[in-house]
């Protein structure tokens, strides 16, 4: 009994620091005006616990309009490449700054076990880097729209240290998980929920469609359209805090070519409107 009312008290201090996670990247991109996201180390993300993985799938990818433009136009192996990069230059390091193949200059700061081994890092981005000459730029007009100077170091240290030992708390917490399909299906559309289908999820994974929903009706509680459409809302709520972007033009960024729909799906989501969501 004892044992049993010991496991339901850290499942509910698990979900509550999920919860915790989730407003702090809220308040660091409404109030802070900062985007933020996670990114694992491949042999960490293959351990991390399917729940795990589930509840920061909306934090794990760059969201501003920019970056997913630089990935859509075929980028996004420069990127991982990129990671693997980062990866390897944090060890020992408490912060680092990087500059990307696409000229966008970043803060990262690392993710770590309790041996300090780096799984990972928490990446304050969207600001503008030098153009060396060396480093694409494929959108000048989107190019313009990151910011072009960075938060004091001294500000982002402090800002950012409570969410990455939120994190390791959360990875220290959780059982091990070898890799699943489910984990690969939402690795994938973390950075391409936009206009996914279950068809093309279908071919891209060599699955019947009804497999497919299965797994998520089983692993997350929804269909895939209603997975997908959180995400595509929680990229809604970042543009929102974070760009001047109007509101038509961040549904068309996040895939919904009806804005009254988005905007639909929007309130219903979050009670208020995008408007007064921006606003408030």
């Amino acid at each position: 009994m004892k044992k049993s009312q010991e496991n339901i008290k850290k499942v509910q201090n698990m979900k509550k620091l999920i919860e915790n996670v989730h407003s702090y990247f809220e308040y660091l991109g409404q109030s802070c005006r900062l985007f933020c996201s996670v990114h694992f180390s491949e042999s960490s993300y293959a351990h991390l616990s399917t729940r795990l993985i589930t509840a920061l799938s909306p934090h794990m990818t760059h969201n501003h309009p920019y970056c997913r433009y630089v990935k859509e136009a075929g980028h996004h192996k420069l990127c991982m490449k990129n990671q693997k990069q980062i990866l390897a230059a944090l060890e020992g390091e408490d912060c680092i700054f990087h500059t990307c193949h696409a000229c966008v200059r970043e803060l990262l700061y690392p993710i770590c076990s309790e041996q300090k081994r780096v799984r990972g890092f928490l990446a304050v981005s969207a600001y503008r880097g030098e153009r060396d000459g060396t480093k694409t730029v494929h959108d000048e007009g989107l190019f313009s729209t990151l910011y072009g100077t960075e938060p004091p170091r001294a500000l982002t240290d402090t800002l950012i240290s409570p969410l990455c030992m939120m994190i390791e708390r959360l990875i220290e917490n959780e059982p091990d998980e070898t890799e699943s399909e489910f984990k690969r299906i939402v690795s994938y559309l973390a950075e391409n929920h936009t206009h996914v289908s279950l068809d093309e999820l279908s071919a891209h994974f060599g699955r019947s469609r009804s497999h497919i929903s299965h797994l998520f009706k089983a692993n997350a509680g929804c269909s895939l359209r209603a997975y997908c459409n959180d995400l595509c809302l929680l990229d809604a709520k970042a543009l929102l805090q974070s760009t001047d972007l109007s509101v038509s033009e961040i549904a068309y960024e996040i895939g919904f070519e009806d804005a009254s729909y988005f905007i639909k799906l929007f309130r219903e989501k979050y009670g208020v409107s995008p408007r007064k969501y921006r606003n408030r």
